[in-house]
């Protein structure tokens, strides 16, 4: 998921991971995810995503895999 740089800022992701988490839930399954920076993280965790680790390959950027257990509705 992503969003173009000058639409940042405006909730668009959230509203976005907002739609599928809510399927998710419904569907009564766990999400999980790959965050590529560490505010690409901070979003996530506001939606109930929890970092399970850090993953670092030679000169790459760190990646965080996170998860987010299903919200009963």
């Amino acid at each position: 998921m992503g969003v173009e740089p000058v639409a940042q800022g405006r909730g668009i992701g959230s509203r976005l991971l907002a739609a599928v988490l809510a399927q998710v839930d419904r569907q009564n399954v766990p999400a999980y995810l790959e965050a590529s920076s560490p505010e690409n993280r901070r979003l996530y965790e506001r939606h109930g995503f929890q970092t399970v680790g850090e993953l670092t390959v030679a000169d790459s950027p760190t990646i965080f895999p996170m998860w987010r257990p299903p919200v009963l509705c």
